[in-house]
Order: structure tokens, then sequence, then C-alpha cells
């Protein structure tokens, strides 16, 4: 039986480790059921044409929500046309991945919606409020397989700082890594001619962070080598989990890392800094770093950390197998 599925919101052409760990792990878990994809199309200003194209061909419809559906971006607009035009053709549409937030105009996809899966529970509960159901299931890139033992002479102890959507949180994260001696990682791809107006900001960012190229996922053993990670990137904050190691979380553009962190309790071993971050700055990463540094002298600690995040990471595994099935009874 065909059961052939399209999918929108292609973000791995950014070489974001974690665009592409979630959109390698969608072409596996389709294909374990049995699930052809037919294409994957990036959000742009081709999206609704090469949309109109390929329909024909597909039985399903799949949104890969990520970081996109928030405060009615662009983005989320151009994937609300194209849920619209995909309903209009008869075709079931599955919105999967997602954070939920801040919508006014984009809510109008929902009722067209087969099926509603976010990633965390603050999503939920935003579309709990507008009277629609959905279902959290963690991030696509927890079933990831990916080694946790160290490299030989990695030495655990190291501090990685990664950087922040947010420009401004950027160059602070940015400061505080060159006053501290610390490898500051760029997870921002460089900017695309339509967004020349952000290249200075991220040429800064690049001089910061020492000429380093971006971070993308053949580096994983600098995370698995770090003691602790100090992440303003949500994907940041997904690695370490997987990978057992504590972190610190600075504020993102939405509530995805809250949510992300209310959901899997994983305790002391996993801070986050809220926005009055801003005002102290580099200080409140020196007193959340010391503390956890004061933490790890207790293996009992570091043990009960890891043991934590198998815990989420295992519950994420199993029910986004789950989701996949579910999506395959979709596709008739």
């Amino acid at each position: 039986m065909s059961r052939n599925a399209l999918v929108l919101n292609d973000t791995s052409g950014s070489q974001h480790p974690g665009c592409v760990l979630v959109m390698r792990q969608l072409h596996e878990m389709c294909k374990s059921e049995g699930i052809d994809i037919v294409a994957t199309l990036p959000t742009n200003s081709r999206l609704l044409r090469d949309m109109a194209a390929l329909l024909s061909r597909c039985d399903i419809v799949m949104i890969n929500g990520e970081g996109t559906m928030h405060h009615d971006r662009l983005g989320a607009l151009l994937l609300r046309d194209a849920a619209m035009m995909a309903a209009a053709c008869g075709k079931p549409v599955v919105l999967i991945n997602t954070v939920w937030e801040g919508n006014v105009v984009v809510n109008d996809m929902l009722p067209l919606m087969s099926m509603v899966c976010v990633r965390e529970s603050l999503s939920k509960a935003a579309i709990d409020a507008l009277g629609f159901c959905s279902d959290v299931i963690p991030d696509l890139i927890f079933s990831a397989q990916i080694s946790r033992a160290p490299t030989a002479g990695g030495s655990c102890r190291d501090i990685i700082i990664f950087d922040d959507v947010r420009t401004d949180l950027s160059f602070i994260l940015a400061r505080y890594a060159r006053r501290m001696g610390i490898p500051f990682h760029r997870m921002e791809p460089m900017p695309s001619p339509r967004q020349i107006s952000r290249y200075p900001a991220w040429m800064s960012l690049v001089i910061m962070s020492g000429f380093r190229s971006q971070f993308r996922c053949e580096n994983l053993d600098i995370v698995r080598d770090a003691g602790i990670l100090v992440t303003g990137r949500y994907h940041g904050a997904c690695l370490a989990m997987m990978l057992g190691r504590p972190f610190i979380a600075v504020p993102s553009n939405t509530h995805k890392i809250e949510g992300l962190l209310e959901d899997a309790n994983l305790g002391p071993g996993a801070c986050l800094l809220g926005e009055d971050f801003l005002k102290p700055g580099e200080d409140a990463i020196d007193s959340a770093v010391n503390r956890i540094f004061e933490l790890m002298r207790d293996e009992c600690f570091v043990e009960n950390h890891k043991a934590r995040c198998e815990v989420y990471v295992e519950h994420a595994r199993k029910t986004i197998a789950s989701m996949f099935g579910n999506i395959c009874d979709l596709c008739g």
C-alpha cells in the first residue's frame, strides 16, 4: 500500500546541527513506518508554488514546526497558507515537532489539522487555551542515537558556550566566553542575502568566536567531552540532555527551553537563567557555573543527573515512535 508524504519546513539547509539531526530522524522514522517522503520543502517564497506541483503525489502533508510557529512570524504565516492549500485538496495535514506561542492569524490552521504534536507542555497549554487538542511529543532530535562516551583525553571539566537566537544575548555569552577564555560556538549560519541587515552583528560574533566555523553535527565530540554547557540554543540543551551533561540555559525567543525543562524535571543539573540574566549578565553565568561545578564534586549528583536525562530521552523515543505509527494510520 502506498504511503507518500510531503514534508514542509525542511530547516536542514542552515546546517544548524539540531535542524540537520531533526530532518535526518524524520526521514528515518518515516522509513521505519513504510512512509515514503516524496519531497521536503524549505519555508521560503517558493513554498506554495512548489507544494502545488507536488500535492497530487502525496497521501499526507507533514509540517515540521520546529521553532517557526510563533508570534505570526512570516514562516508561520506561509505554513498556515500551505496547510490551508493541502486541506482544500483533501489531504490530511499533521503539525509535528513544533513550538506554539503568541499566534493570532496562524491559529486559523488549527481546525484543519488531523494531528498536532508539540514539543513541550507550554506550547500545549497555548493550544489548549484556544480550544484545540494537541499531544506533547518531545523533539525528534531525541530519537537519534548518539554515543555518550567521552573521546580519549576528554577532561569532562571544560565549559563550552553556545550562542543564542537572540543577538543581544549572544553578545553577552560571547563576552563572557572571551573574558573567561572559554570556547564560544555559533550555531547561527551566515545570513542570506535577504537578511543582509543581520550581517554586521553576525560578523562581530564570528570575530568574538575567534573565527571558529559554525558548529555542526561533526563537532558533537566537543559537547561529549564538556563538563558544563552554557547555551542559548534549544537544541544545545537537547544535546546536553542526550549526552548526560549538566547545562545552563539562557532565554530564547520563545518558551521552548522553559517548556523543555519543565517537562524533563532534571533538577539542579539543568539551570535556567531568567530574563533578569540581561542585567547581571556575565555575573549570573559565573554564579551558575560555580554552583554546578560544586555539585559535580559529588559523584552521586553526576550519576543522578545522567539518570534523569536518560529517563526523559527514553520516554521521548517511545512517544516519537508512537507518533509516527499514528501518522502512518492517517495515510489511509
